[in-house]
């Protein structure tokens, strides 16, 4: 069928069209409700425009089948909104019409005689609430994708630094002995656990809310299961007002959303500690740093900084959201900024996460540096208490205060706490306890010995190399098992979207 052009509003003005100007409503808007109210919710929902058609297209297809809507009109609105599908030059959205689906609306008025069959049975809410959840689904997928990336990236360094001795910090202060790889891995667990967030948060989001009439449904009864195959959804949100007002579904995406940031963000300050003269255990590579305009010899870690303001942002984005929802329940200009705030903090997160995964592989670590400030400090402090309530009768308590005796007093005297002799802890033992020990030369080296420490450290989850070497088996699977997942439910997706498309260009011949 050839499609009819009309290149005038087939209602006269098209302000007064859109917005049912002259039945309830005699007046048009205000330039400034126009100016700040609609700018505002218009702006917000432009980038639902392409979930926006794929929804419009699988309503109008169930509407014709259900014969709610006359084929010849639903066959001309149907060319028009694939028309518009493909972005036209001419489609320039305005305040001056209202929010985007009114001005979807205006661009099919000049281009076909069947618009006023777009909106039957249905709310302009339910169009843009339906394309507002398809675009949250899409950036979902490739958030996921993205943060599977950055996993796999980490458990590579952590694979290549399994045996690279650094301190680890408690307070900023040296603690104990542990290793890049082990350091690392500490990352890769909560990262696995927001792919697990991400994957939950989606089955929540893939379940279609469209062909719910206002709030209660209508008596144009549309097959919802028809629409919601057609846009690959899983299955229904069941209850039809839940489906339009529900609040805690864009609450638990932006809360994953929080959650990876804030995961990602403590990585990245620790990062940029680690990177200061003052550790100078990493530096970053250049291509994620940035000069100073005035300090030549600055090499600030951009990168970072941006991960870290990220991170504060989203917390402002969730707390938006969340009151956002706390609101009667049949509140719908509450989502005006949700529109646009959830799509784009998805897609920033995503970004982010992309970003740390380059960070992690590039950047440099010192390895004699962290070697050296291991053994310059007394990070084998534990190790030896730990030691002597193996081997000698003092309880642990007593241990505790005898290295921390041992401590004071090399810092006192300027004596490194690594090179201490059995014959000292003996003397301080004697001195501090008023106690006799049996210690080996052979028992305190091996105490004072990062790598030997690190190595006993063998249990489950521990700093020791086989250990660490377990725990990529375990991470491995698991991001492959997300990773599978994820490939899956995109290609599903997409076939599903391609095939819509398919089905109305062959619907409209």
């Amino acid at each position: 069928m050839e499609h009819s052009v009309n290149s005038e509003s087939t209602d006269g003005n098209g302000q007064e069209s859109v917005l049912a100007l002259g039945s309830r409503l005699k007046s048009p808007p205000s330039e400034l409700l126009v100016s700040s109210a609609f700018r505002y919710e218009l702006d917000h929902q432009l980038c639902l425009n392409e979930s926006m058609g794929l929804v419009d297209m699988a309503y109008l297809l169930t509407a014709i089948e259900c014969h709610i809507v006359p084929r010849c009109q639903g066959t001309e609105l149907l060319l028009g909104v694939l028309d518009l599908q493909r972005r036209p030059n001419d489609f320039e959205p305005s305040p001056e019409f209202g929010d985007l689906y009114t001005n979807r609306e205006n661009w099919l008025d000049s281009h076909t005689n069947s618009t006023g069959w777009l909106g039957v049975g249905r709310a302009r809410r339910e169009s843009t609430t339906g394309a507002f959840y398809l675009k949250a689904r899409n950036e979902i997928l490739l958030l996921h994708k993205s943060l599977s990336r950055t996993v796999k990236k980490v458990l590579e360094r952590v694979e290549q630094s399994a045996t690279d001795i650094m301190p680890d910090y408690t307070y900023l202060q040296r603690a104990q002995p542990t290793t890049l790889g082990h350091y690392l891995l500490s990352f890769v667990y909560p990262m696995l656990r927001d792919l697990s967030r991400l994957q939950n948060a989606y089955e929540r989001v893939n379940l279609s809310t469209l062909g719910c009439g206002s709030t209660n449904g209508s008596l144009l009864k549309i097959d919802r299961n028809s629409v919601a195959r057609r846009l690959g959804y899983s299955g229904l949100c069941t209850h039809t007002r839940d489906a339009m007002w529900q609040a805690d579904t864009p609450v638990e995406v932006v809360a994953s959303l929080v959650a990876i940031a804030i995961n990602l963000d403590r990585l990245a300050e620790d990062l940029q500690i680690f990177s200061t003269e003052e550790f100078g255990l990493i530096e970053l590579s250049d291509c994620h740093a940035r000069s100073s305009k005035i300090m030549p010899q600055k090499k600030n870690p951009f990168a970072l900084t941006y991960v870290r303001q990220l991170a504060n942002h989203l917390i402002g984005v969730s707390t938006t959201i969340c009151a956002s929802g706390r609101t009667p329940s049949g509140q719908p200009d509450n989502r005006q900024y949700i529109y646009g705030a959830l799509p784009a903090a998805l897609t920033e997160t995503t970004n982010a996460t992309e970003l740390m995964g380059e960070v992690v592989e590039n950047l440099r670590f010192d390895r004699d540096r962290a070697r050296e400030a291991v053994y310059s400090s007394a990070a084998a402090a534990t190790s030896l208490t730990e030691i002597l309530i193996k081997i000698t009768e003092l309880d642990p308590r007593e241990a505790h205060r005898l290295v921390g005796h041992l401590v004071s007093e090399s810092v006192n005297e300027g004596i490194v706490f690594s090179s201490l002799t059995a014959g000292t802890v003996k003397n301080a033992a004697n001195c501090c306890l008023g106690k006799r020990l049996e210690l080996s030369e052979a028992s305190l080296k091996s105490a004072l010995n990062a790598e030997s420490t690190i190595a006993s450290h063998d249990g489950i989850g521990g700093a020791a190399k086989a250990s660490v070497e377990e725990m990529l088996l375990e991470c491995r699977e698991i991001v492959s098992q997300r990773e599978g997942w994820c490939e899956v439910e995109s290609q599903r997706v997409g076939a599903s979207t391609d095939k819509l498309l398919r089905e109305v260009a062959e619907f409209c011949r």
